[in-house]
């Protein structure tokens, strides 16, 4: 029982720490060997990559918060080694800036609103495995975007 609430306890620290854009808290939840899943992506990435990753999106999309007061659902396995978040994430992409890659925006601020799950396999307090599902289909819809 305790290691399950330490898991979730760190779950909500990891979010936190997104939310916040403490970097550094980030990555002290992730494994040095991390091999983590985004978006439907067919190759793994690592640790580095991951913080890179979660610090361009938040570069592109300054407000893009993760809700966790409260979750949609959290919950751990009772040896705590594993878990599962699922979460609203909601943002505004401004599409005057055209920053997103691969996608024609169009012009004036546009928000969205999806739900965000991460399921993670844990190993001494520390992420080694996760993968991000993300319905980037409505979030595509909600921001108006269209295809190049």
């Amino acid at each position: 029982m305790m290691a399950m609430r330490g898991t979730l306890e760190r779950m909500r620290a990891i979010d936190a720490a997104w939310n916040a854009r403490d970097w550094a808290a980030y990555g002290d939840l992730l494994a040095e060997g991390l091999t983590a899943y985004a978006g439907g992506e067919a190759e793994p990435h690592g640790k580095h990559a991951h913080i890179e990753k979660a610090r361009k999106f938040c570069a592109i999309v300054a407000d893009a918060h993760v809700w966790i007061e409260p979750y949609l659902d959290l919950f751990a396995s009772h040896d705590g080694s594993k878990s599962c978040s699922v979460a609203r994430i909601t943002g505004t992409v401004d599409g005057a800036l055209g920053a997103l890659p691969g996608i024609a925006l169009p012009p004036g601020r546009h928000a969205f609103d999806v739900t965000f799950a991460v399921v993670c396999r844990w190993q001494a307090g520390r992420i080694v495995e996760q993968r991000q599902l993300l319905d980037t289909a409505l979030m595509l819809r909600q921001l108006q975007v269209h295809p190049r």
